[in-house]
């Protein structure tokens, strides 16, 4: 569902490397794919909404955030995902990051991978 009538939009789905350690960020990047329809966005177009969503399996918590173009500007995302605002108005060809941490400190007791969702609504 677009963000408005005549939004277009870019969606990229990835899953982590694995997470051996607790305490320790593990960024996934996310950008659009000049190779499909449509292609970048062009020049001149600005967010109007993103929607990201993160799943695991395991017993551990995580801390995870959602930024774009870095890590300077992030929002948390809550539960399972987050539907935001807060980027409206900027470059939607440039690339968002899921940063996941995992609570604690130490090596984890098996590996942990974090599928992950962004989606940028743009005109």
């Amino acid at each position: 569902m677009a963000a408005h009538a005549g939004d277009t939009a870019w969606t990229q789905e990835k899953i982590s490397a694995a997470i051996n350690h607790a305490g320790r960020p593990v960024m996934v990047r996310y950008a659009p794919i000049a190779s499909r329809p449509g292609g970048d966005p062009k020049p001149g177009t600005a967010i109007t909404a993103v929607y990201a969503t993160r799943e695991f399996h395991g017993g551990v918590l995580v801390h995870s955030k959602l930024c774009w173009n870095g890590t300077q500007r992030c929002v948390p995302i809550v539960a399972a995902g987050v539907r935001s605002k807060d980027f409206n108005g900027l470059d939607p060809s440039r690339p968002f990051y899921l940063v996941h941490t995992v609570q604690g400190r130490g090596p984890l007791a098996q590996p942990l991978f974090i599928k992950g969702s962004v989606t940028v609504w743009y005109r």
